[in-house]
């Protein structure tokens, strides 16, 4: 959740979407708008492909293997 948070905070500022105006959903441009989108895009993908971690559900041995592809690279 604090990972959520701050990936969040951290696009706000680096695509400087946190200034004074007072409007709340104010792009500066199409590209940081894509931008704000793919990062919800990838955000979601990512909660959903470690949601059997974090409720604990049973999985197969070859779907453990498969979720653990960037501490086990297949060369």
């Amino acid at each position: 959740m604090f990972v959520i948070a701050l990936a969040a905070l951290s696009t706000g500022v680096l695509a400087r979407w946190m200034d004074d105006d007072e409007r709340l959903w104010r792009f500066p441009s199409r590209q940081s708008e894509m931008l704000y989108g793919v990062i919800i895009a990838l955000l979601f993908v990512s909660f959903v492909y470690f949601l059997p971690f974090t409720y604990g559900w049973s999985m197969s041995d070859a779907s453990w293997d498969a979720h653990f592809w960037v501490l086990h690279p297949r060369l």
